[in-house]
């Protein structure tokens, strides 16, 4: 990403914690990593499993977006449907964001969600989450 041009001092890093009882966390790991290959942007770190909203409503009160010329989400694959349509409903600026979607020890992943009882569980429980949503108007389908 960094030989590409995909990474640069313009971009900013919005990274899903784990929701997981691990020893570490996965901001920290990935963060770490960044620093290790001289990448120090700025991040901000979704801590808390709804956060989103809170982050997005708020995103001007923790930086200053309009220098940033890419915004790159790191979370779950199953939660980026989520996070893009609270970024639209928010005038989060998501023609600058890259949605990257990592997968975790229960290998829920895009491609093969439906061939785990625990990836149909969560992403199920996603769809759950954005139908209440969208019934509550909280998120909208447009």
């Amino acid at each position: 990403m960094i030989n590409e041009n995909i990474i640069d001092n313009n971009t900013m890093f919005v990274i899903c914690d784990s929701h997981q009882k691990d020893d570490r966390s996965s901001a920290d790991i990935l963060i770490q990593f960044l620093k290790e290959k001289g990448i120090n942007n700025n991040y901000i770190v979704d801590d808390k499993y709804i956060s989103n909203p809170e982050i997005l409503k708020n995103i001007n009160k923790l930086v200053d977006i309009t220098k940033y010329n890419r915004i790159l989400r790191v979370a779950k694959d199953f939660v980026a449907r989520r996070w893009y349509m609270n970024a639209s409903k928010y005038n989060f600026p998501v023609d600058k964001c890259d949605f990257y979607g990592v997968v975790d020890g229960r290998n829920i992943s895009k491609s093969d969600w439906y061939k785990s009882d625990a990836g149909i569980k969560q992403v199920m429980k996603e769809f759950i989450n954005i139908g209440e949503q969208t019934i509550s108007d909280e998120l909208s389908l447009d």
